[in-house]
């Protein structure tokens, strides 16, 4: 009873406490067993596992450094003929006695780990074999090593004899053939060790002096006997210091044989030293996973009758606490069916009285708030209206912005199209056969171009202003007004012409504070008789795209303009800039001007329509019309943009000489 009572007075986190408290202990309990039984295990094994863990690791050493080793003999064997003994010991021979040293270095580490252990005195048997074979085949090496090096001299000798002997056969052809099979036989030892190629050296050695007297022997002149004498001396030397090469080869590929024969040994040895360690390792890691399942047992086992545990707890609690949450769900219902006076009376002291006094807070401010909901809705309705006037009236004069923006847009661009040339201006020029097309791609373009006649000389201009709108439209017509006036004036030189319509639009856009440029090119066309024949001239100044001369045979070519002008509107002198090209046309020639509107018009997959494609198609098409050719160009490019979006303005003149 007493216990009941004090139970029920007890905070719902105070006998969750107690109950996590006991739970705690017992695990604790069971934890403890089971972690001095594996102390026990893990401090009997630890010491096995880290020997054998160490052993492993000094066998490996071991065998790495013997590999290493391997590996710089090899190389040594297969390099010295080349580069020489002295540059092959300091590069591999060196290497190998090193890593030799090493091995034998963690040979001594192990057996000084495994010493004293009884239960490792194989290990300590097969250490020993293997400080002993390496050893020997150290010794084995180094033995070799000398052997080489007594070769590699006699190899020098023997070169040095042969070059001695070249000395007196060089006089005479057959003698000097001879010598080359000498040099050659040798030179094929040398690469194959074969010793049936050295024996053919000997034996054309041999030949040679058996031939020498034939040359040299006749006669008794003193000097023919020394050469004689000096070739039968020079082959005796040579033969011998052959066969001392031939015999020395034979003993080193022995030696060789007997330093495989000791590495190979030394493999099984240390095969058997990590076979040991590692069946040790095995044994002591399955008696420490044994003693860990016995503790997972013990741990489920103490799980189990902590759950039952949980369980009884959980029944108490769920008597006491239920009836009170089981009333507050009752009055939670109600409010949610709209029943705001709904309250709770619970009387408990625990986290659920608690809840149940915020619930009837709750529900009195929900009451309270719902009662002068009506009266915020109609104030806030109130001001959506008023907002939703003044959004009417805001769009209203966007509208009326709109319709005037537009408005002016359309008077500029009736503007900008009414000062282009027409096509009675452009046939009534003599000579001269031109067709032009022109679009922007807003409502007012950033592209010029204009054909102006006077005084019996064409002046025909190509410009592209950066961007597009109003302000390129305004400074376009700046242009064509500018290369009209200075037109009228006759001014002729080039130099002189881009100088002043550049510092006329420069002062201008300072005055209007835009930045704002354009490329331009400026073509003046002369007409001229040549013994009755009417031909033309072309002067070219100004930098914009390619400059295109198409002849009457279908001929393009093309000439940048790069170096002929500066962009307009930059700066405000571009005297030292501006050049000229001079090009001539006869009948059926001409030149095509064009904005970069036509070779970057892309298609749907943002490739560009490019100058190539431009030129091919000018070629093919250069014996119609000019007309002709402007319309093919113009339905090629739509024809190649489809359903594409278009980015810019484009512009084309195309011009024939009649």
């Amino acid at each position: 009873m007493f216990l009941g009572r004090f139970w029920r007075k007890l905070r719902i986190s105070l006998k969750l406490g107690l109950t996590l408290g006991a739970l705690s202990l017992l695990i604790f309990i069971v934890a403890g067993l089971g972690d001095i039984t594996l102390r026990r295990v893990i401090t009997r094994n630890t010491e096995v596992i880290n020997t054998n863990f160490e052993i492993e690791r000094l066998v490996l050493e071991m065998v790495n450094h013997l590999q290493a080793a391997r590996e710089s003999e090899f190389a040594f064997y297969l390099f010295y003929p080349e580069i020489g003994y002295d540059q092959a010991y300091d590069l591999y021979a060196l290497d190998v006695l090193e890593e030799l040293d090493e091995a034998i270095v963690f040979s001594e580490q192990l057996s000084n780990v495994i010493e004293g252990t009884v239960s490792q005195q194989e290990q300590e048997s097969v250490v020993n074999l293997f400080l002993s074979l390496a050893g020997q085949y150290e010794i084995a090496y180094r033995m070799t090593l000398v052997h080489i090096e007594t070769l590699v001299d006699l190899e020098v000798q023997l070169n040095g004899a042969r070059t001695n002997l070249g000395l007196y056969t060089n006089t005479q052809l057959i003698l000097g053939d001879m010598y080359e099979n000498i040099v050659e036989f040798q030179q094929t030892y040398f690469r194959t060790k074969d010793q049936e190629a050295m024996q053919a050296a000997i034996s054309e050695a041999d030949k040679l002096a058996d031939t020498a007297p034939i040359f040299f022997g006749s006669t008794d002149n003193a000097r023919d006997q020394i050469v004689l004498e000096g070739i039968q001396r020079g082959v005796e030397t040579y033969r011998q210091l052959a066969l001392q090469v031939v015999a020395l080869n034979s003993r080193v590929s022995t030696q060789i044989g007997r330093v495989d024969l000791q590495a190979s040994s030394i493999a099984p040895a240390s095969e058997q030293l990590l076979r040991f360690a590692r069946e040790q390792t095995q044994l002591a890691q399955a008696q420490t996973r044994r003693t860990q399942r016995f503790t997972t047992l013990a741990l489920l086992a103490a799980s189990i009758a902590s759950l039952g545990l949980v369980v009884l707890i959980g029944r108490v609690l769920n008597a006491s606490i239920s009836r009170n949450l089981q009333v507050l769900s009752q009055a939670v219902s109600s409010v949610r069916a709209g029943n705001l006076t709904a309250r709770v009376s619970i009387a408990a002291e625990d986290e659920i009285g608690v809840l149940a006094s915020g619930f009837n807070n709750m529900a009195s401010q929900l009451h309270h708030l719902v009662g002068n909901l009506e009266d915020r809705v109609a104030e806030r309705t109130s001001e959506l209206v008023e907002a939703s006037e003044e959004i009417k009236r805001l769009n209203d004069r966007l509208q009326e912005e709109n319709v005037r923006m537009e408005s002016e847009l359309d008077i500029s661009s009736k503007i900008q199209r009414m000062v282009l040339p027409t096509r009675h201006e452009m046939s009534q020029i003599d000579n001269l056969e031109i067709a032009s097309y022109m679009t922007p791609v807003t409502e007012v373009g950033g592209d010029y171009y204009d054909v102006l006649q006077h005084d019996g000389k064409v002046k025909i201009g190509i410009g592209d202003v950066t961007g597009h709108g109003l302000e390129s439209g305004v400074l376009s017509l700046m242009v064509q007004t500018a290369v009209r006036t200075l037109t009228t004036t006759q001014q002729d030189n080039p130099v002189q012409f881009m100088t002043a319509l550049n510092r006329t639009i420069y002062d201008n856009l300072e005055r209007m504070d835009i930045d704002k440029s354009l490329t331009l090119s400026i073509v003046d066309y002369e007409a001229c008789m040549d013994h009755g024949v009417s031909h033309g001239e072309v002067c070219l100044s100004g930098q914009h795209e390619y400059f295109i001369v198409v002849r009457n045979s279908g001929e393009v070519e093309v000439h940048d303009t790069i170096d002929l002008g500066f962009p307009i509107g930059l700066e405000a002198d571009i005297s030292t800039f501006v050049d000229e090209l001079r090009v001539p046309l006869h009948s059926g020639d001409g030149v095509v001007l064009y904005t970069d509107g036509i070779t970057e018009a892309e298609d749907v997959e943002g490739k560009q329509y490019g100058l190539e494609r431009l030129c091919a198609l000018l070629s093919r098409t250069w014996y119609e019309p000019a007309s002709d050719v402007c319309q093919h160009v113009v339905d090629d490019v739509y024809s190649y943009i489809g359903n594409a979006q278009v980015y810019d303005d484009f512009t084309l003149v195309v011009m024939k000489q009649r």
